[in-house]
């Protein structure tokens, strides 16, 4: 269901956010969605689990809600990854500290093995949990700074690009088999990420050349004068607001003497 949440984004930001993507980038952010589906879907008794099917649809709502809303408050409130981490973290301990004892086992009468008071902590299992812990903190740090940076869609297909590089790295790194069900999904994901990324890339810089041209025009006619020797006529308007705040100040200025010499009359 992970796969889904993409495709929750765009339909939850078209209606919550009025936000309306390109055809491009709904096609492109497909093209990724069904090359991981066709890459990673094994289980063809899925549709009849009906417990399972609900609770991954919550699932996929929920995670969709809360990348857009991550999203939103940085943008609102101006706020940088480690200021919205400093106040997500409290909500998530206190979240935590309530669902882990009704749906985890602790072992409170007897502390049988399976159970976390009954486990046995050893010196490898301390230090698996704690690095655990720092590799889960820096998930969510990096979480935050990809959404600010980019936005929630573009933190899915991310995350879509990690699960091609594991299912390559499995069969480079440890020897996996590759069959040719889950090379054409991979390749057919990684088709749709080049996309995205061609779409984004191109949708930045569309108006950077519009801008560098426009300097350098500016910059070229400070550069070169005119034939007669006279000033430039696309700077004129420069000058004439500076020649009107020099003649507002020297008025001023005359004024101010005016008063000074009246005051000093007055005193004599």
């Amino acid at each position: 269901m992970k796969i889904a949440v993409a495709p929750t984004v765009l339909v939850l930001e078209f209606f919550l956010l009025h936000i309306v993507p390109k055809p491009k980038v709904v096609m492109s952010v497909g093209v990724v969605c069904f090359g991981i589906f066709y890459a990673t879907a094994t289980d063809s008794q899925i549709a009849g689990n009906v417990a399972g099917i609900l609770v991954g649809v919550s699932a996929t709502l929920s995670t969709a809600i809360y990348q857009i809303w991550v999203g939103s408050k940085q943008k609102d409130l101006k706020a940088s990854s480690t200021q919205l981490l400093n106040a997500y973290t409290p909500m998530a301990m206190v979240l935590l500290g309530v669902l882990v004892p009704i749906f985890e086992p602790i072992g409170w009468g007897s502390h049988r093995p399976g159970t976390l008071l009954g486990f046995k902590y050893t010196t490898s299992a301390i230090l698996a949990i704690l690095v655990s812990a720092a590799l889960g903190l820096l998930v969510s740090l990096s979480t935050f700074l990809v959404i600010g940076s980019t936005s929630s869609l573009t933190y899915n297909v991310v995350g879509h690009l990690k699960t091609v590089i594991i299912l390559s790295g499995g069969c480079v790194l440890f020897g996996d088999v590759m069959p040719l069900q889950k090379f054409i999904g991979v390749s057919i994901a990684m088709g749709g990420i080049a996309w995205y990324t061609q779409i984004k890339v191109s949708h930045t810089t569309s108006g950077k050349p519009g801008i560098i041209a426009a300097t350098e025009s500016i910059s070229q006619r400070k550069g070169s004068p005119r034939e007669d020797g006279g000033p430039d006529s696309s700077l004129l308007p420069v000058f004439n607001i500076r020649a009107k705040e020099g003649g507002v100040e020297r008025e001023g200025r005359r004024n101010e003497e005016e008063e000074d010499g009246e005051d000093g009359e007055e005193s004599k």
